[in-house]
């Protein structure tokens, strides 16, 4: 999982704690931090919807970005992706 350092401006920090007091009981989280690591999660995730990447998108046409981030290729292969494996998850081949 990728993480990230963000430094908020001091400035915005009342505003911040403001927003976690009024979500306070209708979240699981129980600290600011928890519930700002949510929220930013949470606008990735939307923001992967409305660019069609990544595993929460789903629809009738292509995608406009490869995982990686680069312009949409049909052909393009995760240079991550083991190649060794041939087999599907109920042990059959593929």
């Amino acid at each position: 999982m990728a993480q990230f350092q963000i430094a908020i401006p001091d400035e915005l920090l009342p505003a911040l704690a403001a927003e976690f007091s009024t979500v306070q009981g209708s979240t699981t989280a129980t600290t600011a931090e928890e519930y700002f690591a949510a929220s930013v999660v949470e606008t990735v995730r939307q923001r992967a919807e409305l660019y069609k990447v990544g595993p929460y998108y789903v629809g009738p046409i292509p995608p406009q970005f490869n995982p990686d981030g680069t312009p949409y290729d049909p052909n393009w292969v995760d240079p991550n992706a083991s190649s060794g494996d041939i087999t599907e998850p109920d042990g059959g081949d593929v």
